[in-house]
């Protein structure tokens, strides 16, 4: 569990509390937590990637978010990163559920918000009462039903290379098109998650400017990068979960 690695956590000179897993030990749930919390978000990751993000996102804003008052959730859905089980709705929603229960059980009364990236934005709850559902760069239909018949076999199949509008695609997936060499994934699942997407299971939607939203309540995060790559935005990023979670 490589990101435990002492006492305290440093974070741009404020030393922060290092995170603590918690819940099953097969898929455990990895929680950073501020003295007093005024709120909680679970980060949902994209296919691709795993609790941490691609270019260390989560784990940025896990760090980023402790004093603003904010605890993180994370956790590596079932069949990526360090989990077990094998991926499916069923279970991911299963887990979803599961890592609610270990979060209102560690901060009882504290509200527990959303974030997902790319696809995994089909895997919010449909209702979650007040609080905030949030969706980073959430795919359209269309755009995962387009990626999954580029499968062969049943699978996509990840290599670097790709023509630009492929690579696009891989993007609004919420995968990054330079690290996905190797990696290999159900198209029937991709399909099955481009179906859940139809009706937006999120309140509010973070994104690039070039993307027209598909809910009212929208938040501008880069000009034009679907996976905020650029560290200026994503020290941008926080201040705006921060302020968004009230």
């Amino acid at each position: 569990m490589a990101e435990v690695l002492g006492a305290h956590g440093w974070n741009g000179g404020v030393i922060a509390p290092v995170p603590r897993f918690l819940g099953p030990e097969a898929n455990p749930v990895l929680l950073s937590t501020p003295d007093s919390p005024r709120a909680a978000l679970v980060v949902v990751h994209a296919l691709g990637e795993n609790r941490t993000g691609n270019a260390y996102l989560f784990a940025e804003l896990a760090r980023g978010l402790v004093p603003h008052g904010i605890a993180t959730a994370r956790f590596d859905l079932m069949g990526c990163g360090e989990s077990t089980g094998s991926a499916s709705l069923a279970g991911w929603d299963e887990q979803c559920a599961a890592v609610l229960d270990v979060v209102r059980a560690e901060m009882p009364g504290v509200p527990v918000h959303w974030l997902a990236r790319g696809a995994s934005a089909a895997l919010l709850p449909v209702d979650a009462g007040e609080v905030v559902r949030m969706a980073l760069s959430p795919p359209t239909p269309e755009e995962l039903a387009l990626l999954a018949s580029t499968a062969d076999n049943g699978l996509l199949v990840g290599r670097t290379g790709l023509p630009a509008e492929e690579a696009l695609l891989w993007a609004r997936l919420g995968a990054d098109p330079s690290l996905i060499g190797g990696l290999e994934l159900d198209a029937e699942l991709v399909r099955q998650l481009g179906e859940r997407l139809a009706e937006p299971r999120w309140d509010t939607e973070l994104g690039p400017a070039d993307r027209q939203p598909r809910v009212p309540s929208w938040i501008v995060v880069t000009e034009s990068d679907p996976l905020v790559l650029l560290e200026a935005a994503r020290f941008g990023l926080v201040s705006l979960l921060a302020d968004h979670l009230g």
